[in-house]
């Protein structure tokens, strides 16, 4: 299931990952970024987000990861990583969603995305890599 719930003392919050782009923190308090545009302040921190995210099974639509002291985001809508201009755009394919990460956050985010998504050059069945 990729939801979490934080049942306080009056309230109980449940948040739908897969519809999360990203969390950003705001003191004791964190901003929900939802990939439909709504934008919530929730009376939790975000240090208790990522600890109840690490308990989420990671799928095509929930796989979040933590950039910088403020962010919380799902790398399912990752679209842009520009370092330069320090914005990190999402796009969930109708909005685009673009956020301002201090640069050395953007700069380890973006060595771990490539990482990710890097494509291996072909190999023979030795191991050693195809001549073209």
């Amino acid at each position: 299931m990729e939801k979490i719930c934080f049942n306080g003392r009056d309230e109980l919050l449940v948040l739908d990952c897969s519809k999360i782009a990203c969390f950003k923190a705001d003191d004791d308090y964190t901003v929900v970024y939802y990939t439909n545009g709504l934008v919530v302040n929730v009376p939790i921190g975000l240090s208790k987000i990522c600890e109840a995210l690490a308990h989420v099974p990671r799928s095509l639509t929930c796989d979040f990861m933590r950039v910088g002291r403020s962010f919380m985001v799902n790398h399912a809508y990752l679209y842009q990583i520009s370092v330069p201009r320090q914005r990190l755009a999402l796009y969930d394919g109708q909005k685009i969603l673009v956020l301002n990460v201090a640069k050395e956050a953007l700069k380890r985010y973006k060595e771990a995305m490539s990482e990710r998504f890097r494509v291996d050059s072909p190999k023979n069945p030795d191991g050693s890599p195809q001549k073209p």
